[in-house]
C-alpha cells in the first residue's frame, strides 16, 4: 500500500518564547501512523530532554539532536500508530529547557504505513555554523519515505537540497523551523536537509516511514513458506488440482499439507516411494507428498459434499420431490478428519430436524430411542464431533455436535452450523477496506475464521453489491459475530449451506430470483393472508457513525416517525449520508404484501427444489385473497422435520428489500 501524507495532517504551529507548545487539532484515519516533529531554533540555552503527550495515546521516541547548552537548535521526532481512528486529539509537546525560546510543532499523518517502524532508519546531525543543514540518510526498505524537521537560525530562507520537498514551515524573524518529506523508491542513501541563506547553527533529524507489505494470494500450485524466526513452516492456501503434488520446504527437507479439500469423489493419497497412506486430513511425516488422483484403484476414496451452488442459482439436481424423501436420510457423525462415529438411519433416529436460515446459525437435532444410546454417551462429544445430513445421495446439511444428553429411554444430540464459530471466535484480523463492497468484507472476515480454525470446507461464496464502504476491524478487540452484525447493517446477509457460507447483498440481487417456480395457495397448509403494515415505518432517522452523523427525512403526509441508528465501525460523511438515505428510503412506506404464516408446511408436490430453498431466494407467490394478488418474497427459513418416515418442509417467508430509491430523502447535517 503506497504511502502518502494525509489530509487530516493540520498546520504547523510555533511560538517565539515558552517551552510547551500544542498542535492544531486532527484525526487521524484507521491504520494511519502519526509522526509529531518539535523544533526548537534559538541560541544560549539547552533545549533539554523534551516530552509528548495525548490523553490514550503512548508515542514513541524515533529520533533526537540537541547542541546542548549555548548551542543552535534542537529536533526531536515521535511516532504513534492508529489502528483505529482516535477521533479529534491533539498533541502537546513540553521542553525541559530554559524558557522565552523559539519552538516549533508539527503534526504528520500518514497513510500506507507499516505498524512495525522498529526498523527504520534514522540520522541526525547539529551544525554549530554553516550553511549546509544535510544528512545522508540509508533507507531499509524500497518505497518508504523520509520525513524530518530543522531548527536554525539565520537569515534568509532555506533552500532544499535536491529531491527534498518543503512540508511545512514557519518563520519567527531569524528562527527558521521546518518540517520536509521525499519518496524513496529503492533502498540506498540519500541526501535529505537544507540550505542556510547566511552560516548559521541549526539542528535537522530525519527518520524513514517503512510502507506496509501487501499482501497477495499464492497461485495455485505454488509453495508457501512461513518464517517463525527459527525455523520455517508452510502451508497450502490454494486448492491443488488433480494430479498436481503439493511439496512444502522447511530448509532441509520436504514436508506436505493440505488444507483445502480436493474435488468432489477424488481420491487422496499419501506416498512416502515406498507404500501409500490414505487420509487427506493426517499430517504426512517430513519427505513425504501429497498428490490427489481419480485413481479408481487406490485405496482411500474420500466422498465429498457437491458444492451446492452452479454461478449464481442453486442446482435444482435433486429427484426426491418436497415431502417425499422420509424414508431416505443418512446421517453421519464424524470428527473432523472425517473419522465415522456412527451411521444413522430413519430406523436408528426417532426424529431428526435440520434447518437453514438468514443472518442465523442454522441447527440440526437428532432424537433417538434407547437403540445405540450407549454408544452415543461415551463416543460423540461437543466440538470434537460432527454430524453430516444426506437426503437420498444429496449432501444438505453440516455442522459440529454442541449438545449430547442421554435419558432413560432417549438420546438427543444438538448441532450448529459452521456461524455458531463466529460467537467463539475473537477477530482474527487487523485490516482496514476502503470503498470496499460489504460481501468482500463479510467473506474475508468468514474466511479468516475459516483459517484460524484449520478447518477443511466448501470456499465461501459471494454475490456483488452495488454499494462500497470503508471498514476497519482491530484483532482480538471484539468477537468475531459482533463485526460481522455491523457488517450485516451496510447491507448484506449470509446464510450456510452444507458447510459453506454465502453472503449476499440484502437488497434484492437478480442472482437469487427464482422466476421459474410460483408458489400459489394450494402449496401451502396454512392460509395466506393480505397486510398493510406501518409497524416498521420510520421516515426520519439519525445515523451516527464513528466520526460523523447525518439525519435522513422523507415527507410522508407530515408525519415524523423517528429512529436512530448507531454504528461505530463505519466512518466518513459520505458513507454515513448514504446510509441514512439508504435507511429511510427502505422504511419511510408502509408496507402492503402477501403473508404466509412463518414456518408454513409446503404440501408435497409443491414447485419447488430442495436445493433451490436456500435462504435469500426470492420466489413469487400468489394467492386468491383480496379478488388475487401477486407478489415477491423472499426465503427466510426453511425447517425440516423427518419423523416416523414422513418429510415436513416448513419456510419462513417475509419482504423482499428492494432497490431503495432515494428520491424525497432530504439529508440533515
Amino acid at each position: 500500500m503506497a504511502l502518502a501524507i494525509d489530509a487530516s495532517s493540520p498546520a504547523m504551529v510555533a511560538a517565539t518564547s515558552g517551552t510547551s507548545l500544542a498542535s492544531n487539532s486532527f484525526t487521524p484515519p484507521a491504520g494511519s501512523l502519526v509522526a509529531v516533529v518539535g523544533t526548537w531554533s534559538w541560541a544560549g540555552n539547552n533545549a533539554g530532554s523534551p516530552a509528548l503527550s495525548t490523553a490514550g495515546v503512548t508515542w514513541t521516541k524515533t529520533v533526537e539532536v540537541s547542541g546542548g547548552t549555548g548551542g543552535w537548535g534542537a529536533v526531536t521526532i515521535w511516532e504513534a500508530y492508529f489502528p483505529t481512528s482516535p477521533g479529534s486529539i491533539v498533541a502537546n509537546m513540553t521542553w525541559t529547557g530554559t524558557s522565552s525560546q523559539r519552538i516549533g510543532l508539527d503534526v504528520i499523518v500518514i497513510t500506507g504505513a507499516d505498524p512495525d517502524q522498529s526498523t527504520a532508519a534514522s540520522a541526525s546531525i547539529h551544525v554549530s555554523s554553516g550553511t549546509t543543514h544535510t544528512r545522508s540518510v540509508t533507507t531499509t526498505r524500497a518505497n518508504s519515505m523520509i520525513i524530518g524537521g530543522l531548527g536554525a537560525y539565520g537569515s534568509g530562507t532555506p533552500t532544499v537540497v535536491s529531491g527534498w520537498n518543503d512540508l511545512h514551515n514557519v518563520d519567527n524573524g531569524s528562527n527558521r523551523d521546518r518540517t520536509g518529506q521525499r519518496s524513496c523508491t529503492t533502498a540506498t542513501a540519500y541526501t535529505v536537509g537544507w540550505t542556510l541563506a547566511s552560516s548559521n547553527g541549526g539542528a535537522n533529524a530525519h527518520v524513514e516511514i517503512l510502507e506496509l507489505a501487501a499482501v497477495t494470494k499464492n497461485a495455485t500450485g505454488e509453495t508457501v513458506t512461513v518464517t517463525d524466526g527459527t525455523a520455517t513452516k508452510s502451508a497450502i492456501i490454494s486448492k491443488p488440482a488433480t494430479g498436481d503434488t503439493v511439496a512444502v520446504s522447511d530448509g532441509t527437507a520436504t514436508a506436505s499439507k493440505i488444507q483445502t479439500i480436493p474435488a468432489t469423489g477424488d481420491t487422496v493419497a499419501v506416498a512416502d516411494g515406498t507404500a501409500t497412506k490414505s487420509g487427506i486430513f493426517d499430517t504426512p511425516v517430513t519427505g513425504e507428498t501429497v498428490t490427489v488422483t481419480d485413481d479408481p484403484a487406490s485405496a482411500t476414496k474420500i466422498k465429498l459434499p457437491p458444492q451446492p451452488f452452479k454461478d449464481d442459482l442453486p442446482i435444482p439436481a435433486e429427484v426426491l420431490g418436497i415431502g417425499r424423501a422420509g424414508g431416505d436420510y443418512r446421517i453421519q457423525l464424524h470428527d473432523v478428519h472425517g473419522t465415522t462415529v456412527a451411521d444413522l438411519d430413519t430406523q436408528d433416529t426417532t426424529d431428526v430436524k435440520w434447518s437453514r436460515a438468514l443472518s442465523n446459525v442454522s441447527s440440526c437435532q437428532l432424537d433417538g430411542n434407547t437403540s445405540g444410546a450407549e454408544d452415543i454417551i461415551k463416543r460423540v462429544r461437543p466440538w470434537v464431533h460432527w454430524a453430516t445430513v444426506y437426503r437420498g445421495d444429496d449432501y444438505v446439511w453440516t455442522g459440529q455436535v454442541t449438545q449430547v444428553s442421554v435419558r432413560p429411554r432417549a438420546w438427543t444430540i444438538v448441532v450448529k452450523d459452521l456461524a455458531t464459530l463466529m460467537w467463539r471466535t475473537r477477530v482474527p484480523i487487523t485490516q482496514i477496506w476502503r470503498d470496499t463492497d460489504p460481501c468482500e468484507i463479510a467473506t474475508e472476515l468468514w474466511d479468516a475464521m475459516i483459517r484460524f480454525h484449520e478447518l477443511s470446507v466448501p470456499d465461501a461464496r459471494r454475490l456483488s453489491s452495488t454499494v462500497a464502504y470503508t471498514f476497519s476491524v482491530d484483532r482480538d478487540r471484539r468477537m468475531l459475530h459482533q463485526a460481522m452484525d455491523d457488517v450485516v447493517k451496510l447491507g448484506v446477509e449470509w446464510t450456510v449451506i452444507g458447510g459453506m457460507a454465502l453472503f449476499q447483498p440484502a437488497l434484492r440481487t437478480p442472482g437469487l430470483d427464482l422466476a421459474h417456480v410460483e408458489l400459489s395457495d394450494r402449496d401451502f397448509e396454512e392460509e395466506l393472508e393480505v397486510l398493510h403494515d406501518g409497524t416498521r415505518f420510520f421516515n426520519d432517522t439519525r445515523f451516527q457513525g464513528k466520526n460523523y452523523g447525518a439525519t435522513a427525512v422523507k415527507e410522508v403526509a407530515g408525519l415524523h416517525m423517528q429512529n436512530l441508528v448507531s454504528m461505530d465501525n463505519l466512518q466518513g460523511e459520505d458513507n454515513i449520508t448514504r446510509a441514512a438515505q439508504q435507511s429511510v428510503a427502505k422504511t419511510g412506506k408502509p408496507r402492503s404484501a402477501i403473508i404466509v404464516p412463518p414456518g408454513a408446511t409446503l404440501t408435497p408436490g409443491a414447485p419447488v427444489q430442495m436445493a433451490e430453498l436456500v435462504p435469500g431466494v426470492v420466489i413469487p407467490v400468489w394467492t386468491e385473497v383480496s379478488g388475487g394478488v401477486r407478489d415477491l418474497l423472499r426465503l427466510e427459513s426453511v425447517e425440516v422435520t423427518i419423523s416416523a418416515g414422513l418429510e415436513k418442509v416448513a419456510v419462513t417467508l417475509g419482504e423482499v428489500p428492494d432497490v431503495q430509491d432515494v428520491a424525497g430523502v432530504e439529508v440533515i447535517q
